[in-house]
Formats: structure tokens, C-alpha cells, sequence
């Protein structure tokens, strides 16, 4: 006994250690994609008040992104992490390989209740924790909910299988309790009771009908709240493909499943939105694959059932994601995150291969050589599969060699690109992304507003117009053709603009604040009322949406306009603890130090600011001359040659 808890306390611990080491180097991974919506922009887990919010309500719905889906409990594990490390990604990081080792661990611990075999429960987790395809759940943040989802449902498994050999009812409320944690996770929870059942299948364990209909009854109770929405989700669906369309597309998935977990190379996020027929040699290998295996399973029901358990387990967990029903899009047939539960099949089967006692010493050397060279190699395919989730400019460039015609990846990528002053290759981008959607309104946006920095007026009143005549909703448009004309020194029509926008929408705050600079420019009286009302508008949108820099930025500006300068840096801190690489609020911060005299601080925010954005020369001008001011004529020297190189390069 003491043997095999030693044995249990060696396995966790290397399990641990070398889970830490294959995603040690995914620690610093920025916000990509998602992230952006559901975290870094979201208000909701910014504020402890929105927990109601976050139950009844899309994840997306407090950054204003769309969202099919209402999964509180990862709404509110961010909310926590909000609450510990603010938007510092480490924290958040941390939190999802933490999630991911408590998946391995539970995996270890289910196994040995249902086999009594620490080798094996120990080298399926290991599997598991270190093989790639894992790393879309594990390295992007939000990737989450498959971890989250997973863990209460080995829980209730667990606690569940206990319950059978204890007829303990406490354990089987624990398993209750944590299935319904798993329905608050993710949607794929709802195949539970088909894992129970292969659970009294490998156990020969009689079925109590009065405890499996109880937990049966919370999915139940799940499906009848989400019958509306899952209704209407099917019904779009059906409205644009068919299921003859869509069923190739389950099996080259398959294919593709067993492929990578064999072979984990040309792993990606998105594998496009396809159908397939089944002259493609993928869909129809996956057809013959899925019969042979679910053959064998049957096949072996009685003399193999471990074998038979663990086919079974593979394809259950991959119910929610065939697509056959359409209630994820009509055309997606499979992502890398999809496959984290129904992976533990085939981790089973290699693992009880490495375990079996072959008589032939031949064989368990080289099956042992196998399976230590398949970790190895998967814990180096996951090393570097981390390093695609540490940048997005690397995330979205590595993910467009796979799928090129995802004009959204494009279209991030280009405001990435934008973001760090590589103007060049951001207007490419954007140019390329309208050629494959032209109808991306964001995008037209975005373009305009580069031309309109670089003083290409016509070509940026061209996009701003494309989008206005696109744009259900043109107040954006009359916004921006406002920005425009006010940089061209065309005040009033400037003003005109942004009155129809504020037509168009009463609460559209940033046309509120321009048009109150437009008068203080023009020397209207009218500018004080503008401001005064643009203030109390800010401070509605912060109280419904308090995470959003640029607001507290803008509350600042008018602040500043209006004279009440007490509460300026207090805004603009607040912009960057929300928004930690906000260049308006450093090089704002910087403006208020330098002009106290206070040289010192100064620098530090102006460094910052130019850090952010290298191509400001304006921020390098004002970095050169608080250099100036303390005397540091060769720093100042070198910053204003640099301000000067970028002015006459625009």
C-alpha cells in the first residue's frame, strides 16, 4: 500500500514537472483573437456587478461582440483573474495550465478507479498533457471552457463511479453538483450521461434508473432552456446547407483527428468553413475508418471491453462537434479544441499498448522505445506549437499559410500591423481583405483611417463613403468623413457631419466630444454646452461599460477642454490599467507631466508611448525635448532627429 501511494505521488509529480516545461514558454502569450472580445474588451468581468449578466447573457455581449453561445462559468473564472492580475496576461495564462494539469490529474485519478493500472492512468495523462493538439485549449486563453467543461465532467464521472462501489449519496450530490458546473462550461457536456453509461459498460455495473434519470434530467432541463435558441440556430442551418452536404465534412474530420493525434504536424486554429463530398479521399477514408473501429468495438464488446470502452469514448466525444445537426455554422467541420475530450479514447488505447504484458521481450523494448519517442516528439511539437499563441502578428501570419481566404485573419493581422507603425504592410493587408470580402465595413474603416493620417484625403473620403453606403447605421461614417474634413482645417462642414451622426445616434459619445472641439476651434458659445453634454454621455458609457479605455481617455480630453484638470492623470491611469498598451493615455500622461516640469515622469510615459507606437513623431519630439529640459543634449539630439525623420516621412 505505502508502494503504490509513493508510486501515485511519483506519477503526479512528474506529470507536473513536465507539463510546467512543455508550456513554460506559453506564459507570455498576448490577448489573440478571441481573447480581445471576451476579455481584454469584455466590461463584464471588469465589474463584480455583472454577474447576472454573465448567466443570461452571450459571452461576447460586454465587449459588444457577437456570440452564439452563453457560457457563464468561464466568464466568470476571467472575472476572477480580472480581479487578481487585471489584464497582465501571465495571470491569465497561469489559470488555463492550471485548468489544464487539473484535467490530466483527474484523467489519471478516473482511470485508476476504472482500471486499477497506474502505468496506464499514469501514461494516458501524460499523453494528454503534452500532446499538441492540446494546446488550443491550453495556450489560448480562450480556449477555457474546453478545460473548464472537461474537468467537472471527469468530476462527476468520478465521483459518480464511487458512488456505485459506496452507494454514497454525498458523492453522488458531488457528482450532481459538478455535472451541472459542466453545463455552465460549454455545451458539449450535454454527451455526460452517454459517458456514464460506458462507464457501467466497462464496469458491468447495473444501471440504478432512479440516479442516471436524475442526472439525466439536468441536461434535460438544459435542452428545454435552450430549445428556442438551438431551434433557431438548426433552422439557419438547414436554411443553407443540407446534411448530405455536411456529413463528408464529419468524416474527413475524423481523418484528420486520428492523422494529427498519430502525426501531430499542420496543427492550426480554423480549418475553414467547407463541405465536402465523399470523393474526397479524406472524407471517404474517414467513413471506412469510423465503421472499422465502431466494427471492432462491437465486435470485442465482451472479451475486449477496455478496447471497446475507449473506441466508444472517442466518437461520444465527438457527438457535439459531427456538425450533422448544424448548431455550430453550417459549414465548419472541425478545429483542434474540439477533439480535447474525445482525444482520451485514443490516449487509452496507446497507453494500455504500452502496458500490455506481450511475452516477446523484442516487443515490449520496442513498444516502450515507441511510446518514449512519442512523447518526447509531442512534448517538442507542443514547445513549438506555443510559440504560434505568443504574438498574434506570428498567430495570424502562421494561421493564413493554412487557410488564406480568412479575410478576418487578414484583417487582425492588418490592425496589428497598424498598431506597431508598419503602415505599409497594414494597408496591403487591408486592401487584400476587401478583395476577399467587400463588403467589411471595419475594414473600409480602418483603411480610411490610415490614408487620413498619412494626409490622403480623397482616397480616405472614398473608403469612408464605401462603408457609409454599406453601413445600415452611418453615423460611424459621418463621424469619421467628420475627422476628416476637421483635418483638412474644414471646421464647419466638420461640425455638420458630426451633427447628423448625433442625429443619427443621441449617445454617440466620440461625435459629441469632436464636435465640441470643432467649435472651441470655430469660437462658438455653443462649445461649452457640447462639452458638458459629451461629459455626462462619457460618463453613461462608463457606467455601463467601464473596461473601455478610450472613454476614460476621452473623459480626460474634455475635462482638459473644459479646465477641471483635477481628475486628468487619474483618467488616463485608469485607461491604461485597462487597456495596459493604450498609446493615447501614455503620450497624454506624459503631455500633463511636462508641462508641471516634471521631466523625469515624463520621459517614462513618452518612452512608453514610443515603445507602443515607433512611428509617432511626435511623441519622439516631446521625449526630445524633456531630454532638453533636463539637460541631456545627446539624448534630445537623437530623439528630435528621429521626430524629424518620421514628420518628413509622412
Amino acid at each position: 500500500m505505502e508502494k503504490r501511494i509513493k508510486n501515485i505521488i511519483l506519477h503526479i509529480a512528474l506529470i507536473i514537472l513536465l507539463g510546467s516545461g512543455v508550456y513554460a514558454n506559453s506564459l507570455h502569450g498576448q490577448f489573440i483573437c478571441d481573447d480581445v472580445g471576451l476579455v481584454q474588451n469584455n466590461d463584464y468581468i471588469k465589474n463584480g456587478s455583472n454577474v447576472l449578466n454573465m448567466l443570461t447573457e452571450n459571452m461576447g455581449a460586454g465587449s459588444g461582440t457577437a456570440s452564439h453561445y452563453n457560457r457563464p462559468l468561464p466568464m466568470m473564472t476571467y472575472a476572477m483573474d480580472y480581479s487578481l492580475w487585471r489584464l497582465h496576461v501571465v495571470g491569465y495564462h497561469l489559470s488555463n495550465l492550471a485548468l489544464h494539469f487539473a484535467v490530466a490529474l483527474c484523467i489519471y485519478w478516473l482511470i485508476m478507479l476504472l482500471f486499477h493500472e497506474s502505468g496506464a492512468a499514469f501514461l494516458t495523462s501524460l499523453y494528454f498533457m503534452v500532446h499538441p493538439i492540446n494546446t488550443e485549449a491550453a495556450s489560448y486563453i480562450s480556449g477555457r471552457a474546453d478545460s473548464l467543461v472537461f474537468l467537472f465532467m471527469l468530476l462527476s464521472l468520478i465521483f459518480y463511479v464511487k458512488s456505485l462501489f459506496r452507494k454514497d449519496t454525498v458523492l453522488f450530490t458531488l457528482s450532481l453538483l459538478a455535472c451541472l458546473l459542466s453545463i455552465l462550461s460549454k455545451e458539449n457536456s450535454i454527451i455526460l450521461p452517454l459517458l456514464v453509461l460506458l462507464c457501467h459498460y466497462l464496469l458491468k455495473q447495473k444501471i440504478d434508473i432512479r440516479r442516471f434519470l436524475v442526472l439525466s434530467s439536468l441536461f434535460a432541463g438544459y435542452l428545454f432552456l435552450k430549445l428556442d435558441f438551438l431551434t433557431q440556430l438548426m433552422l439557419h442551418g438547414f436554411s443553407q446547407t443540407t446534411i448530405s452536404s455536411r456529413a463528408p465534412g464529419f468524416f474527413v474530420a475524423v481523418t484528420e483527428y486520428l492523422r494529427i493525434l498519430f502525426l501531430p504536424f499542420g496543427l492550426h486554429f480554423e480549418y475553414g468553413d467547407r463541405t465536402f463530398t465523399f470523393h474526397d479521399p479524406r472524407a471517404a477514408l474517414g467513413l471506412l475508418l469510423s465503421v472499422v473501429l465502431i466494427s471492432i468495438a462491437f465486435y470485442h464488446r465482451k472479451n475486449h471491453r477496455t478496447l471497446s470502452f475507449a473506441i466508444g469514448w472517442f466518437f461520444v466525444g465527438l457527438l457535439p462537434v459531427t456538425n450533422i445537426f448544424p448548431v455550430i455554422h453550417p459549414y465548419s467541420f472541425m478545429m483542434g479544441h474540439w477533439v480535447y475530450v474525445s482525444s482520451l479514447g485514443f490516449f487509452i488505447i496507446m497507453a494500455r499498448l504500452a502496458c500490455a504484458p506481450f511475452t516477446h521481450r523484442w516487443l515490449r523494448i520496442s513498444l516502450r522505445t515507441f511510446v518514449t519517442g512519442a512523447l518526447v516528439c509531442c512534448s517538442l511539437a507542443t514547445v513549438r506549437e506555443n510559440t504560434f499563441w505568443r504574438d498574434p502578428v506570428v498567430f495570424y501570419e502562421h494561421s493564413l499559410t493554412y487557410t488564406p481566404d480568412n479575410w478576418r485573419f487578414c484583417h487582425n493581422l492588418a490592425l496589428n500591423y497598424a498598431d506597431r507603425g508598419d503602415i505599409e504592410k497594414a494597408i496591403g493587408l487591408y486592401k487584400k481583405t476587401l478583395e476577399m470580402n467587400p463588403r467589411a465595413v471595419s475594414t473600409y474603416y480602418n483603411l480610411g483611417e490610415l490614408y487620413r493620417r498619412m494626409g490622403k484625403n480623397e482616397d480616405a473620403l472614398r473608403l469612408y463613403a464605401s462603408a457609409g453606403e454599406i453601413n445600415p447605421d452611418p453615423a460611424d461614417a459621418y463621424y469619421m468623413l467628420g475627422t476628416l474634413f476637421s483635418d483638412i482645417g474644414r471646421a464647419q462642414d466638420a461640425a455638420a457631419l458630426y451633427k447628423k451622426a448625433i442625429e443619427i445616434n443621441p449617445n454617440h459619445v466620440f461625435a459629441y466630444c469632436r464636435l465640441g472641439d470643432t467649435y472651441r476651434v470655430l469660437g462658438r458659445e455653443e462649445a461649452k454646452t457640447t462639452y458638458d453634454k459629451a461629459i455626462v454621455l462619457t460618463r453613461q458609457a462608463l457606467e455601463i461599460a467601464p473596461g473601455y479605455a478610450s472613454l476614460y481617455s476621452q473623459l480626460a480630453h474634455l475635462y482638459e477642454a473644459t479646465g477641471q484638470n483635477n481628475e486628468v492623470i487619474g483618467l488616463y491611469q485608469k485607461a491604461v490599467m485597462n487597456h495596459a498598451e493604450y498609446f493615447d493615455a501614455y503620450y497624454h500622461i506624459g503631455n500633463l507631466y511636462s508641462d508641471a516640469g516634471n521631466h523625469i515622469k515624463a520621459i517614462k510615459m513618452y518612452r512608453k508611448a514610443v515603445e507602443i507606437d515607433p512611428g509617432s513623431g511626435d511623441a519622439y519630439s516631446r521625449l526630445g525635448r524633456s531630454y532638453g529640459a533636463l539637460g541631456r543634449n545627446k539624448e534630445a539630439a537623437l530623439f528630435l532627429k528621429k521626430a524629424l525623420e518620421l514628420n518628413q516621412a509622412k
